[in-house]
């Protein structure tokens, strides 16, 4: 987006042709600023394939369809993400994994499976760091001198390796969204419209 203001500012080109609005932005407010922008300001044309504009010499009837194409869009994609959530959220509760699988695990047929090579440089990490002998550097240094590699092929950073010592998914837990905690420290209750 900034790169196509960049370049209509510079006078590149002078029409924009989308398949609908909602590739253009799915966000309202910000295709009708950056749309009224390289219009007013630089003299581009927009035009949808299959929906009408303003720039296709109806008038106000132009006006209106397009912004009513991009109120629909807009509310479609709302729509879309609440039934996302909803479903991210049932397999939550039904304790899937949402995301891709730590390392250590892969996974199959939508549920994670231990990776026994992975699972090997786990343990060392776990058995080395629970001594309280080695340190950061220690750990990746050693991790590094067996060969193990990321799921990437790469070697591993300190960060990687404190990414999997605080990984709780190694203890059973299933991540899907941060709690928020109440200034209490009590999990505010979570109320569902049905």
């Amino acid at each position: 987006m900034n790169a196509m203001r960049r370049d209509a500012k510079a006078g590149l080109f002078n029409t924009i042709v989308v398949h609908k609005w909602d590739r253009f932005a799915r966000n309202r407010v910000e295709s009708t600023i950056v749309k009224t922008l390289l219009r007013a300001e630089y003299g581009v044309q927009i035009y949808s394939v299959i929906e009408q504009s303003q720039d296709d010499g109806l008038g106000s009837d132009g006006i209106l369809m397009e912004g009513f194409s991009e109120i629909l869009a807009e509310w479609n994609s709302l729509v879309i993400g609440v039934e996302i959530s909803k479903a991210m959220l049932e397999k939550h509760e039904q304790g899937y994994h949402l995301t891709r699988p730590p390392f250590g695990y892969d996974m199959v047929n939508k549920e994670l499976i231990i990776n026994e090579r992975e699972a090997e440089a786990v343990r060392l990490c776990y058995t080395l760091y629970a001594t309280s002998d080695y340190s950061w550097n220690d750990l990746t240094r050693i991790v590094n001198e067996h060969r193990y590699a990321t799921k990437t092929g790469r070697k591993f950073s300190k960060d990687m390796v404190r990414g999997i010592l605080t990984n709780r998914v190694y203890i059973g837990e299933v991540k899907y969204q941060p709690v928020k905690y109440s200034d209490d420290g009590k999990v505010p209750p979570v109320y569902r419209a049905n």
